[in-house]
């Protein structure tokens, strides 16, 4: 009884035509509603944060900011330690001051690889993860801003409500960027 039914399920579908006319039934959305595309965006937003917190502990160096700032400040206080150096180099060997600190410098520039930068080397199993987790990053920021800018077009004089304001600047916070007034 089963496999007749499935036959004969199988069979109606099949029989259809393939060439019917995009009618009304054929082309409405799904429940006869519009996507949602302001759920569509704090989706997508929400994953693009995850995925950076991710990439955060993978490569602090590179995309946390605290981090960054740090060794910025860091990396003044070592080229202010060198040209304190190098003064002092100068007057003790006679030497001029500029030629001192431009030894010094390029010997820093040595050990940073030449960039000025500390440069922290991975495996290639994490620079891979970094790899995969930043192109997921983007993707997902780039999904959120496609639906925002949907969400915009479809409902262009809509009002937000006070819970999505605050998700949005929630939002807007994690991901660092600026409050707009």
């Amino acid at each position: 009884m089963r496999i007749l039914k499935n036959r004969r399920r199988l069979s109606r579908c099949c029989s259809h035509r393939l060439s019917r006319p995009l009618g009304r039934r054929t082309t409405r959305r799904l429940g006869g509603r519009w996507p949602n595309y302001l759920a569509q965006a704090f989706t997508a937003m929400r994953r693009s944060i995850r995925a950076h917190r991710k990439l955060i502990k993978l490569a602090p160096e590179r995309f946390d900011h605290a981090v960054r700032d740090r060794l910025a400040r860091e990396r003044e206080e070592e080229d202010r330690r060198c040209a304190q150096w190098a003064r002092e180099i100068a007057r003790v060997y006679g030497t001029s001051e500029e030629h001192a600190a431009e030894e010094m410098q390029r010997s820093l520039n040595n050990s940073r690889s030449g960039n000025g930068l500390e440069t922290v080397w991975f495996s290639a199993r994490r620079e891979r993860a970094i790899e995969r987790w930043e192109a997921e990053w983007e993707l997902w920021l780039t999904l959120g801003r496609e639906a925002m800018d949907r969400h915009r077009e479809a409902h262009p004089h809509r009002r937000l409500n006070l819970s999505t304001i605050a998700r949005l600047m929630e939002l807007a916070s994690a991901l660092g960027l600026p409050l707009a007034a």
